[in-house]
C-alpha cells in the first residue's frame, strides 16, 4: 500500500514537473515570438497574450494582464488616437458570423502613424479565437515603392505611359457614362537630340526635369501629365469644353516652356510641339484617341514646330502665341 502511494506521488511529481517544463517552454516561446498573439474566449475576453501583442496593438501589458474584454482594449486605442474606428475584424470577434473552425481570416490595418499590421484570426473548435499580429510596415512600403516604380518615370517622377493609359481608360469610361469631355495632348521637346548631343545627357536629363516641373505649373490638380520616354510627354485634361479649353492650355504650355533655362551654367532656350485630340467627338477608344493626338503632334512638327495642332479630319494648324 505504501509502495503504491509512493509510486502515485512520484508520478504526480513527474507530471507536475512535465507540465511546468511545458509551461516554461510555452512562456519562452510566447516571449520570443516575432508575432504578437492573443487568445480571445467566446465572450470576447483576452485570456492569453504575449509582450509582442501588447507592443503591436499599443495596449499596456498591465491592462492585458487583467484579461480585459476586447471592447476595453479598443476603447483604450481609440481614446489615444491609435485607431480611428474599430476595424472590421474586431466586430467579427463578437458576432462570429461566417467563421469556420481552423479557417484563417487575414486583415491589414494601417494606423494613422503609418504602421501597417497584419492580423490573422483562427477560430478554435471550443469557440475561442487565436489572433496573431505581424508588423508588415517595411514589406508594404517596399511593395508600394515597387508599384510606384512600375507606374512612374524614374527621371521626372511623373506617371509613365502605363499609368497614363490607365487614367485615359478611366476618362473614356467616365465620358461614356456621364458625357464628361476631356482632351489629350501629346508633346515633344523640339530638337532635344541636338541639345543632348551638344551638351551631354546630364544636361539633357536636367532639362527634362525642369520642363516637367513647368508642365505641372500650367495644369490643374485634376489634370495628369506623364512622360512616355525620351522627350515625349502626354497630358490628360479633364472636363474641357470645346476647342478653347485644350487650346488655352497649349498656349500656356508653349509660353511656360519657352522661358530660358540655366543648367550647369549653360543657358538654353527650347520649345515644344503639341498635338491635341478631344473626346468627344475625336475618338471612341483609348487607342483611337492616342493615335489622333499623335497624328496632330506629327502635323505640328511637320509645320515648323513650336506650335500646336488640333486634330481634325483635315488637321488645323495653330501657331504659338
Amino acid at each position: 500500500m505504501l509502495s503504491a502511494k509512493k509510486t502515485l506521488e512520484r508520478r504526480v511529481d513527474e507530471r507536475t514537473e512535465e507540465l511546468a517544463a511545458k509551461t516554461q517552454i510555452l512562456e519562452t516561446t510566447l516571449a520570443n515570438m516575432d508575432q504578437g498573439l492573443l487568445l480571445v474566449d467566446k465572450d470576447g475576453f483576452i485570456r492569453l497574450h504575449n509582450a509582442k501583442a501588447a507592443d503591436l496593438i499599443e495596449v499596456p501589458e498591465l491592462l492585458l494582464r487583467t484579461q480585459p474584454n476586447v471592447r476595453d482594449a479598443v476603447a483604450y486605442q481609440k481614446a489615444r488616437g491609435i485607431i480611428d474606428e474599430a476595424p472590421e475584424d474586431v466586430s467579427m470577434m463578437f458576432s462570429r458570423d461566417g467563421l469556420v473552425a481552423g479557417k484563417t481570416t487575414v486583415h491589414e490595418h494601417e494606423r494613422p502613424n503609418g504602421k501597417v499590421i497584419e492580423v490573422r484570426t483562427v477560430p478554435l473548435d471550443d469557440g475561442q479565437l487565436v489572433r496573431t499580429y505581424t508588423d508588415v510596415t517595411l514589406r508594404k512600403h517596399a511593395e508600394r515603392h515597387l508599384q510606384h516604380l512600375a507606374r512612374h518615370d524614374s527621371l521626372t517622377q511623373l506617371p509613365n505611359r502605363l499609368h497614363f493609359r490607365e487614367h485615359l481608360e478611366q476618362a473614356v469610361a467616365y465620358d461614356r457614362r456621364y458625357e464628361a469631355p476631356f482632351s489629350v495632348l501629346f508633346i515633344d521637346v523640339d530638337h532635344f537630340k541636338t541639345i543632348n548631343d551638344m551638351h551631354g545627357h546630364g544636361v539633357g536629363d536636367a532639362l527634362l526635369r525642369e520642363v516637367s516641373a513647368r508642365f505641372k505649373t500650367a495644369l490643374r490638380m485634376e489634370d495628369t501629365v506623364a512622360r512616355f520616354g525620351g522627350d515625349e510627354f502626354a497630358i490628360l485634361q479633364a472636363g474641357c469644353t470645346g476647342d478653347d479649353g485644350p487650346a488655352a492650355l497649349a498656349r500656356r504650355l508653349l509660353k511656360t516652356v519657352s522661358r530660358s533655362y540655366r543648367i550647369e551654367n549653360i543657358e538654353l532656350n527650347v520649345s515644344v510641339s503639341i498635338g491635341i485630340a478631344i473626346c468627344p467627338p475625336n475618338g471612341v477608344s483609348v487607342d483611337e484617341i492616342m493615335r489622333r493626338a499623335d497624328s496632330a503632334l506629327y502635323q505640328a512638327k511637320r509645320s515648323g514646330r513650336n506650335r500646336f495642332c488640333l486634330f481634325e479630319e483635315k488637321p488645323e494648324i495653330l501657331k504659338a502665341g
